[in-house]
């Protein structure tokens, strides 16, 4: 393996003017996301009874997952040249309007970034109730070695509580941390929750405000867990210590690329370009398609593995792997039952 592939891809990259600043499309993108959420703010006053809580939750989860996207890009500081304005204007969406905290995510996926699906290292692949490999699996004990047995088939309900789980980790870093911004990442947070878990009640009533927490919360989770999930859940996990990938390996063999169409692109948030925003994590959403196929041909020339599939295949490979992962405890379950009979 080369250590000079990264600089020669890069190279390619930047030749074909894909790290140009991209002010129209993003200006563009942030007007209509923005008005969508008007709307579907609006749409609370202007629609009466259960109409608002079933119409309307679904619509803003959709909406709040492409805002949650934007904070992502504006994390990576894609949008705007100056750090400041991109850190500012991420805490409006993630903070106040999403109602997770910005700071939070982005000390988590730098840290996810930096060693993707790294046993020990990476965030993102140190869940409580989940394994991503045998050795993961075998370290469980309790409850959660008796759930992560089961996780291929609780993992879709699963993704409903994602935002909660997200909510928590925000509130937890902010205490326990000290950072530069944490007083607004703060401020901001709290209002969000104010005006949604206090306000919504308020102005729905108990009942229709509660079900559209429940409904909206939910959807959002499922919505922004099942894009997140296909980028890495199923592909190599990285458990010895002492294996040397280079840059450009460690990057794409942890990572599943879903066929690109204007529609995926849309809905994933470019997402579904894993390998290539891995490898270029400040490059504008919308020159990921063009990234994909230099790295694509790239990788082919080099021998180096670059999986991509559809959306459906997608979600096949990682319930087949969650399964997989588990079985031993479900043997080892099996085996005690057994022995106790």
């Amino acid at each position: 393996m080369s250590k000079n592939d990264y600089i020669t891809l890069k190279a390619l990259v930047n030749e074909a003017g894909l790290f140009q600043s991209q002010g129209v499309y993003y200006a563009v993108k942030l007007a209509y996301t923005l008005g969508m959420f008007a709307v579907g703010i609006g749409l609370l006053f202007l629609l009466d009874g259960w109409l608002r809580v079933l119409v309307v939750a679904p619509y803003l989860a959709f909406v709040c997952a492409q805002l949650g996207f934007l904070a992502h890009d504006l994390g990576h500081k894609q949008v705007f040249g100056s750090t400041r304005l991109n850190n500012w204007a991420g805490m409006l969406l993630a903070n106040l309007l999403v109602g997770m905290s910005l700071s939070w995510w982005n000390d988590k996926h730098n840290a996810h970034h930096a060693n993707p699906n790294h046993d020990g290292l990476d965030p993102d692949v140190d869940i409580p109730f989940m394994a991503f490999s045998e050795e993961q699996a075998m370290r469980k004990s309790g409850l959660a070695r008796f759930i992560t047995a089961y996780q291929a088939f609780i993992f879709f309900p699963a993704l409903t509580l994602t935002t909660y789980s997200m909510q928590t980790a925000s509130a937890l870093f902010m205490l326990r941390e000290r950072y530069r911004l944490r007083l607004p990442d703060v401020a901001m947070l709290f209002t969000h929750f104010a005006l949604y878990y206090v306000g919504l009640p308020v102005l729905l009533g108990f009942w229709q405000g509660l079900v559209f927490i429940l409904l909206h919360r939910g959807l959002l989770g499922l919505f922004i867990g099942a894009v997140f999930a296909p980028n890495h859940k199923g592909m190599l996990v990285i458990t010895d210590d002492d294996e040397k990938l280079d840059f450009v390996r460690k990057q794409v063999l942890t990572a599943r690329n879903v066929r690109s169409t204007p529609l995926i692109d849309f809905l994933y948030g470019g997402l579904n370009h894993q390998a290539v925003h891995h490898l270029f994590p400040n490059m504008p959403r919308n020159k990921l398609r063009g990234a994909t196929e230099i790295t694509s041909r790239f990788c082919a020339e080099r021998d180096i593995y670059y999986h991509v599939t559809g959306v459906r295949q997608s979600f096949k490979e990682i319930v087949q792997s969650l399964h997989e992962t588990s079985a031993p405890l479900r043997w080892r379950t099996s085996a005690q039952l057994g022995a106790g009979e």
